[in-house]
């Protein structure tokens, strides 16, 4: 199973969803790719694949939404949403080159590959 996280959620978007739900300060926000899997919230990720390069991590699926700021219980399988990972440890370091974006649609740099084992 895998999450594919195309960017972090920019200022203007993060705001409003702070405004509808009781998101904590150190939740990373992030754009996902359409998903192959249905994925609970809950979910922990092991791996992280970032520019090539395979590391451990232990990062948790805490928050999911989706363009209509419905908050969700899983991704379903086909849709792409906009997800809340809290990472352990100092994966952040290695993700300084994924870009800020409005939407899916945004200037798309490096993407980072969340793996259950």
């Amino acid at each position: 199973m895998e999450l594919t996280l195309l960017g972090i959620v920019d200022d203007s978007v993060q705001r409003k969803l702070k405004k509808r739900f009781p998101l904590p300060d150190d939740l990373q926000l992030y754009f996902s790719l359409f998903s192959s899997f249905e994925i609970p919230k809950g979910q922990i990720f092991s791996k992280a694949s970032i520019g090539g390069q395979t590391i451990d991590i232990h990062a948790t699926l805490e928050f999911i939404t989706q363009s209509y700021f419905i908050e969700m219980d899983f991704i379903g399988a086909g849709w792409r949403n906009i997800v809340g990972i809290k990472f352990m440890g100092s994966i952040l370091q290695g993700m300084s080159g994924i870009e800020k974006l409005e939407s899916w649609g945004g200037k798309r740099g490096r993407q980072v590959v969340l793996k259950v084992n």
